[in-house]
């Protein structure tokens, strides 16, 4: 049995995005060891890199219906989402997470190998679609 994600469910309820700490918890959690590999391949720590994944997962939780209007979901059997994006939207999440240019390489690395990894799929075909996978999908909620 897999180990119990960080908060016991969905790490944001009502809409409501859950604190940094909680985010880089469940980065780790639902990223693991991809962490570390792509830590070693890339020019950014291990730190850097979880606080990177946590900012580009906060503001994907943030825009989760953009993110539905523009991809192609693919849903996974562990918790997640996997969306096939436009690199502009994949940016546009990273600029509004202010993650730098060498983080957004790694983050997008780790995104790419956790969504070929669950969903047993390859790289996108089109050179301007990147993989993005969103740990902590909103619960629904009444209004």
């Amino acid at each position: 049995m897999a180990p119990e994600r960080p908060g016991g469910g969905s790490s944001s309820t009502g809409g409501e995005v859950a604190d940094s700490r909680d985010l880089r918890a469940t980065v780790e959690w639902h990223f693991g060891e991809l962490i570390e590999q792509v830590s070693v391949e890339h020019p950014v720590s291990r730190r850097e890199l979880r606080v990177a994944l946590a900012k580009v997962e906060h503001e994907g939780q943030r825009r989760e219906e953009e993110l539905r209007s523009v991809g192609v979901p693919v849903q996974c059997e562990m918790p997640g989402t996997v969306f096939h994006l436009p690199g502009s939207i994949w940016r546009s999440v990273e600029a509004a997470g202010d993650v730098d240019q060498q983080e957004a390489v790694a983050a997008r690395d780790v995104h790419r190998r956790m969504a070929r990894t669950v969903t047993h799929c390859s790289t996108p075909s089109d050179a301007e679609t990147d993989l993005f996978v969103l740990c902590s999908p909103r619960l629904p909620h009444s209004q």
